[in-house]
């Protein structure tokens, strides 16, 4: 997913897409997070290199984070993570989970959407997929692989597997 956003964003030099780096919240008492891939908007120094992301320093806040569920982490990412990246004013929180239950693969992909302080489910469309507003995508999986299409031309962003196949 980073590479897809990365791509997407790398002619604006004030948004930024990061992957597993450590986040230090402006908020006291609140613990860091590590998502797997989060865009910020208004970022001052895209290409300085970090070992953290602190809110309060960098003086924008992460609009778009994509958590990609693990079994151990599971409770944690669908529930507490919730509460905790709407409390931090996330604009939008999209959960990849693919699981197996009952020998049958179940692939999910759940978005929230910040409402007034709150965050609301996004409802998925016919092929499961969801339109998330901050990044202008539609977000689903395929074959056990994330998909990105952007919403206004309705073209698939490419993995870099695929442009080196090209």
């Amino acid at each position: 997913t980073k590479d897809m956003l990365t791509r997407r964003y790398a002619k604006d030099p004030e948004t930024a897409v990061f992957r597993d780096l450590v986040i230090k919240w402006d908020i006291p008492q609140f613990r860091d997070h590590c998502p797997n891939t989060f865009v910020v908007f208004g970022v001052k120094n895209k290409t300085q290199n970090r070992t953290e992301f602190v809110v309060a320093q960098e003086g924008a806040r992460l609009a778009f984070i994509i958590e990609v569920v693990s079994a151990r982490y599971r409770k944690e990412d669908r529930q507490i993570k919730v509460q905790q990246y709407a409390q931090a004013r996330v604009q939008e929180y999209v959960i990849i989970d693919r699981r197996t239950q009952r020998g049958q693969v179940i692939e999910e992909v759940l978005g929230y959407r910040l409402v007034e302080g709150q965050y609301l489910p996004l409802t998925p469309d016919d092929d499961g997929r969801i339109l998330c507003e901050t990044v202008g995508l539609w977000i689903g999986l395929q074959d056990g692989r994330v998909e990105m299409e952007d919403a206004q031309t309705g073209k698939r962003l490419l993995t870099s597997s695929e442009l080196e196949e090209r």
